[in-house]
């Protein structure tokens, strides 16, 4: 949760905060992608990373602490760096509970497509019997019974596709269709 609040507050302001965020995945993605919770934090460190609010890179301000931008890769090279480590267990990933997410969010990422607005239905513990609803709720309740646990509804919002992620999203495409060299995620 840390991690994911310091992304909401620095990442939309500043493309060094993105880079300094993607450099410190780099080498964990598939570990990261198949955890319960870590993968919510890759999932918001791409959809964070597409949006900027801000024509001024904030990291560079006078009074933001100062850090040495040297060694830190390009945002385009972190980008291909995680897809080159995704690639190879994209189509193990595709089916993955967790995976599938991060996926989602790289192919929207990659795609020039941002997710505009999520909503949330969840429904926590068992279901109370009839005997303890009261009897205005019952009638009420009737097709709460039948919704899934728990749903997400995704809005997409498209925006221009940008030549440099286009072959890489093709290519990771194919790797998703089982069409590149695949290997498992128990062999990783």
């Amino acid at each position: 949760q840390i991690l994911e609040a310091l992304a909401y507050v620095t990442m939309p302001y500043s493309e060094i905060a993105t880079r300094v965020m993607f450099a410190g995945l780099s080498g964990y993605h598939i570990h990261l992608s198949t955890h319960r919770y870590a993968s919510h934090v890759v999932q918001t460190i791409l959809q964070l990373a597409s949006v900027s609010s801000s024509d001024q890179d904030l990291a560079l301000n006078d009074d933001a602490p100062q850090m040495s931008t040297e060694n830190l890769l390009s945002l385009k090279d972190l980008i291909h760096g995680m897809v080159d480590e995704l690639a190879p267990t994209a189509s193990h990933l595709a089916v993955h509970v967790c995976g599938s997410h991060v996926l989602r969010s790289l192919v929207c990422f990659l795609g020039g497509v941002k997710i505009k607005q999520e909503k949330y239905t969840a429904r926590r513990g068992k279901e109370k019997s009839k005997k303890k609803r009261k009897k205005k709720d019952v009638d009420s309740d009737k097709s709460h019974r039948s919704r899934h646990a728990g749903m997400v509804e995704l809005v997409y919002e498209a925006k221009e596709l940008t030549t440099s992620f286009r072959d890489t999203l093709q290519d990771l495409l194919k790797y998703i269709w089982n069409e590149g060299t695949n290997v498992g995620l128990q062999e990783m």
